[in-house]
């Protein structure tokens, strides 16, 4: 359903496989951290150097219960909210903010009622 969504919205995935964060860790440096799950942000470990983190959290789409439209619809509802929320991260003034302000900017975007409204990425 992931893949679907993602074609949905006119994402390529082919040849693309998800990774790990023991294969990304190493990868650096690293100015943004975000987690999207409360499992996620729990386990997350220090990053090297001192990169900003937020937390946006969302609701898992593969725990969804019902039948596949209903399951299907919350998979595009999360694609949608994740798309908004990138939209309003890439819209940030990062060059002009200080390290604070980018931060408390960059964990507001999760907070935002705005950003939780799904829409046609």
């Amino acid at each position: 359903m992931a893949l679907r969504s993602l074609r949905r919205a006119g994402i390529r995935w082919d040849e693309r496989h998800p990774r790990g964060l023991e294969e990304v860790i190493g990868e650096g440096p690293w100015d943004l951290v975000i987690t999207l799950c409360d499992k996620a942000r729990e386990r997350c470990p220090r990053f090297p150097g001192r990169p900003v983190t937020a937390h946006w959290g969302l609701p898992d789409p593969a725990g969804a219960f019902g039948d596949d439209a209903t399951r299907e619809a919350v998979f595009w509802d999360v694609l949608s909210m994740i798309s908004r929320r990138i939209d309003l991260l890439c819209s940030l003034p990062h060059e002009k903010l200080h390290e604070l302000g980018l931060a408390d900017a960059v964990r507001g975007i999760g907070d935002s009622a705005d950003a939780a409204s799904p829409r046609e990425p």
